[in-house]
């Protein structure tokens, strides 16, 4: 059965079909496709990159439900197509049996004409089970064989045997060892293995919830670690470290060329009101800064009515709903009330892909590509849908941005100049991250985090991985002075 059938299908269910009274097990489209959702994702490893998939259904119920439909999608079990799913409408078993088996192989016999009933649903969800074991049990890695991968399983014996010093010898140890080896060959500064130590750490960052300095931390290239923006009022910004700033030691411990990321992260963290020194270069003079640790709490957005009706919009991270602060900021800010509009990105080291794709609907017109992401085997264009409120591409605006503006930042900035009819970009030049991780959450608590694709702005198709992107007009901040030099210069841009 073809998709279109399906959704003719699917469709057809709510025609004439609202005023049906339920049977106490009569099930409706949303129970059906709730329940065959979580069968088909239950012992699926899923990487973190499902949640790129832009749903395109409407109306969908809650980021539970669009949470299992992305897992779903990316499962390549159910479409994803702009149409309403009727999820109240009762459900057919014919029209169960049409969906099922346009993506497995099997037979659901049916009644013609008869309702979804709970008992009904539990034997097909139980033959649909089955074919999934099957599925998996049929799925082999076609590794090369012309290599010897007994050679890991071999070492392990052998050090597990021979190896002198017993005590070294832990079996998590080496095996978390040999998967950062693995991350590690690539040479990519973006993919990485952690334990389950360092994972936990990992997480608690990508939510904001952690105690420490209050800097986002990257990599320029191999073992070259920097300081790319320090948070607003975190005891980083306090201590005065700057974007570019490079991290030499952690305390004793000297960062390496065997050093990763997410190891020095993880030594610069640590409980609340504990200390910790930062041996950095900055200018070629090495300087070390002794810092307090302390709880860190991100304000996504903070805005300012200027003189003139200038409104000055300050994105300091594309951390999860910061859209939704975006949309209440510029629900207030509306054209109307600003003549023009200022958005400062500096030290913003990005986000969520899907958060920046947001917000750039107001600047996008409604089928034009907001981003392009392309990795092996696959494109993907997200297309803005056009905002509800208030579009502003023809509006005056400023873009404020430095060398701590990365990933989502530059695609942000990248969108806006692309589509914008007035842009100006004022500061420095950007930090030139545009490549997309994903990860994998194992069991045992460890993370595996990859690189999967490169993207792109959408007009101009830009690739801005390890290519800058420069302002229209460079000013430097004076770092001497309490002065914002750039946001000064910014709120007096005349345009033509």
């Amino acid at each position: 059965m073809n998709i279109k059938r399906m959704i003719f299908w699917l469709l057809c269910i709510g025609i004439a079909s609202w005023s049906v009274t339920f049977a106490d097990d009569q099930i409706n489209l949303q129970w059906f496709l709730q329940s065959y959702f979580n069968v088909i994702i239950k012992d699926w490893m899923i990487p973190q990159s499902y949640k790129y998939i832009r749903v395109q259904y409407k109306d969908i119920p809650g980021s539970w439900f669009r949470d299992l439909l992305q897992k779903t999608i990316y499962l390549d079990m159910f479409p994803n197509i702009p149409a309403k799913l009727p999820l109240l409408a009762p459900v057919t078993q014919k029209q169960v049996s049409d969906i099922i088996q346009s993506k497995l192989p099997i037979t659901i016999p049916y009644q013609e004409g008869a309702y979804v009933s709970t008992q009904w649903l539990a034997k097909v969800l139980l033959q649909v089970q089955t074919a999934l074991q099957e599925i998996r049990q049929t799925y082999v890695i076609n590794f090369d064989q012309s290599l010897d991968y007994g050679v890991l399983e071999n070492m392990y014996q052998i050090l597990d045997t021979e190896y002198v010093d017993s005590t070294k010898v832990k079996p998590a140890s080496l095996l978390y060892g040999a998967a950062k080896g693995l991350a590690a060959s690539l040479n990519d500064d973006y993919t990485s293995f952690m334990p389950p130590s360092q994972a936990t750490d990992f997480s608690e960052e990508i939510q904001w919830q952690f105690e420490w300095i209050g800097a986002y931390v990257d990599t320029k290239r191999p073992w070259v670690i920097v300081i790319v923006a320090p948070i607003d009022g975190s005891p980083a910004d306090k201590a005065w470290f700057l974007a570019w700033d490079q991290i030499i030691n952690v305390d004793d411990h000297k960062v390496t060329q065997e050093s990763q990321v997410n190891d020095v992260v993880w030594r610069i963290k640590g409980p609340r009101w504990t200390s910790v020194t930062l041996t950095i270069i900055r200018n070629n003079k090495e300087l070390s800064i002794t810092v307090i640790r302390d709880k860190i709490e991100v304000k996504n957005i903070e805005t300012k009515i200027y003189t003139g009706g200038n409104c000055y919009i300050n994105i300091r991270m594309f951390d999860m709903n910061v859209h939704q602060d975006f949309d209440s900021a510029m629900q207030k800010l509306t054209p109307s009330t600003c003549t023009r509009y200022t958005f400062d990105l500096r030290n913003n080291p990005g986000g969520s892909l899907d958060e920046v794709a947001s917000m750039l609907e107001y600047f996008v017109p409604p089928g034009s590509p907001s981003v392009i992401i392309k990795g092996k085997g696959f494109n993907q264009t997200i297309v803005a849908e056009g905002n509800s409120g208030n579009r502003i591409t023809e509006k005056n605006i400023v873009i404020l941005m430095n060398g701590g503006s990365a990933s989502a930042s530059e695609i942000f900035v990248g969108g806006i100049k692309d589509y914008g009819s007035h842009v100006t970009l004022i500061g420095q030049k950007t930090f030139w991250k545009g490549s997309v991780q994903t990860m994998m959450e194992y069991p045992d608590g460890s993370i595996f985090k990859y690189t999967i694709a490169k993207r792109y702005t959408g007009k101009s198709q830009k690739n801005i991985d390890k290519i800058w992107i420069f302002p229209d007009k460079e000013i430097i901040d004076n770092l001497k002075t309490s002065d914002d030099e750039q946001l000064t210069y910014a709120l007096g841009e005349k345009f033509r």
